[in-house]
């Protein structure tokens, strides 16, 4: 199994529960970036150095505190407090990297297309107005091929939803996968979690249903919605035969079109190894979460400092949290 990420749940030696898969926040740039891009303090430093384009298509502090948050949010909540210290540092980098000059990029409409290649076929997802957080608007793809952003920033579910980002990387001329840079290291989103109740009487019997999901019959069938925490699985997930295509094409008046197929071996090889390496998982808490970034939309559009913006997220979570 891929430990680290199978005791995510792990609390004083217990483990209440176990993700049966996981995904992957990546930031993908060029190479000779990647050193300014291990953690959210560098990458600020870049942003302020290269001020010409956005990090991102949506560089809004409201927008990008969203994106980077699993990254960062491991950092300043430890699951009971939130640190004042910390959230401060990492809302202050947001809003350095969203007051660079660059103006915000509209991304593109697109529509997108597959074909049948090889006696398969991919279905590629459409891109839309919103955005989720760890990853930013499934549109940048386009503004990141033609060096219009820094970076593209994708949650990676299984080494075939790669394939956006590698079509974009050939346009580009090549690029890197790093870890989201944040607050803590190699972040990953555990998902598919279960756990078992422990005053049911049937405890024998969950314990069976635990180590069949986990076995690797059950995590081999690929569903994409996820990376499986089975390393036979794992590695058996990754793409041999390179028999998929995809074709997107911008609806704007740029009339951009990408196109392209699966990464290679060697790509591929090396998202396996950014999984082996996950470290540190980012529990979701959108209501936590959703408390504390409608607080900072203030600090980022200046309507009030870093100190009240903190003041007011205490005071705005303090019950929350207290329960």
């Amino acid at each position: 199994m891929v430990n680290n990420v199978l005791t995510a749940f792990e609390r004083d030696g217990k483990i209440y529960a176990v993700p049966a898969k996981f995904t992957m926040p990546l930031i993908f740039a060029d190479a000779e970036n990647a050193a300014d891009m291990a953690d959210i303090s560098s990458l600020a430093h870049f942003a302020e150095a290269h001020p010409n384009i956005g990090i991102i298509g949506d560089k809004t502090g409201d927008n990008l505190s969203k994106v980077f948050l699993p990254a960062g949010m491991p950092g300043w909540f430890d699951g009971k407090e939130i640190n004042g210290e910390k959230l401060a540092e990492y809302l202050t980098l947001i809003k350095a990297m969203a007051d660079t000059p660059a103006e915000v990029i509209v991304p593109p409409e697109r529509m997108t297309g597959g074909r049948v290649s090889g006696g398969s076929m991919v279905t590629v997802r459409r891109g839309g107005p919103g955005y989720s957080v760890g990853e930013s608007n499934p549109d940048d793809v386009f503004n990141f091929a033609f060096r219009s952003v820094h970076t593209y920033i994708g949650k990676i579910s299984g080494f075939r939803s790669l394939m956006m980002a590698n079509m974009a990387c050939e346009e580009r001329g090549g690029c890197i996968a790093l870890p989201l840079p944040g607050m803590v290291e190699n972040v990953f989103i555990p998902t598919a979690v279960t756990g078992i109740n422990a005053k049911s009487g049937y405890t024998d019997i969950a314990r069976d249903f635990l180590m069949t999901m986990l076995s690797f019959d059950v995590q081999n069938v690929r569903l994409e919605d996820g990376f499986p925490v089975n390393i036979k699985a794992l590695e058996g997930s990754m793409e041999t035969v390179n028999n998929f295509y995809a074709t997107m094409a911008s609806q704007g008046a740029a009339g951009r079109v990408l196109s392209g197929g699966m990464p290679s071996l060697e790509t591929q090889q090396k998202i396996m190894d950014l999984c082996m390496a996950a470290k540190t998982p980012y529990i979701v808490d959108d209501t936590l979460a959703e408390m504390v970034l409608n607080e900072a939309k203030g600090y980022f559009i200046g309507e009030k400092d870093i100190d009240k913006t903190i003041a007011d997220i205490r005071e705005r979570t303090r019950l929350y949290l207290a329960e």
